[in-house]
């Protein structure tokens, strides 16, 4: 039976450390058994981890298939770290995959497309404008299972509360779409109504920023090499 409480050789050193601030112990971790020196180096080091996870979500936000890489075994994570991002060990990636999306599906079971920013540093917003996300005919995303498209909120990544209680878009509901003249298929992405003949392919979002996340599950062989690659998330402003 595998042994949850012991860490793997090559992390006891790191296992060591965590254990002077209580993590892992029985007496656990408690801010305020510190010092108030201690305390504030406490703070500046998890604001100064979270900056290193925030500036790889930056450089890598663009990169359809960024999930595939960070999603997997340890073994998977320590050989995708060194291969796709030259690093020497997995813990940013795998602190990024925690932070977006924890217990996320490896490449091969699920890949997902990501719209963090609409530009490096700079949150999609819905206070201000309105975005459209438009699949070609025929360049739905290739999956054997399904794929959607959910909504999360900015600032609390959470689900969006709206009139409609719809949380995401998805191929279950193909049938139920508008679709444009030349057959391709574009989905809403704002915080009002696009109107009631296009209400079906609306995803609420809420006054203020927001990112969306396209899950492919059972992703077939051309997403997962990058030869079909999502369409982006245009502002219509």
């Amino acid at each position: 039976m595998l042994n949850l409480t012991k860490p793997v050789a090559s992390e006891i050193e790191l296992r060591n450390k965590f254990a002077k601030l209580g993590i892992g112990t029985e007496k656990g971790f408690d801010i305020n058994s510190f010092d108030e020196e201690t305390q504030k180096a406490i703070a500046e080091g998890v604001k100064e981890g979270f900056g290193e996870i925030e500036k790889f979500i930056d450089k890598e936000s663009t990169d359809p298939l960024s999930s595939s890489k960070i999603f997997g075994s340890r073994d998977f994570l320590a050989k995708s770290a060194k291969e796709n991002y030259a690093m020497d060990d997995f813990y940013i990636p795998r602190a990024v995959a925690a932070h977006l999306g924890l217990y996320g599906n490896s490449g091969a079971e699920a890949i997902y497309p990501s719209y963090l920013m609409e530009s490096p540093g700079v949150p999609f917003n819905a206070a201000e404008n309105n975005y459209s996300l438009t699949f070609k005919k025929e360049e739905l995303p290739p999956v054997n299972a399904f794929w959607s498209l959910s909504m999360y909120d900015g600032k609390t990544q959470l689900f969006i509360h709206n009139s409609l209680d719809r949380y995401l878009l998805n191929s279950n509901n193909m049938e139920g779409y508008v679709y444009n003249e030349d057959g391709s298929l574009s989905l809403y992405i704002q915080k009002d109504s696009p109107g009631t003949a296009l209400e079906s392919n609306w995803l609420p979002a809420p006054d203020g920023p927001f990112y969306c996340i396209l899950r492919l599950y059972g992703p077939k062989q051309e997403a997962l090499s990058g030869a079909w690659v999502n369409p982006q998330l245009v502002n219509n402003n």
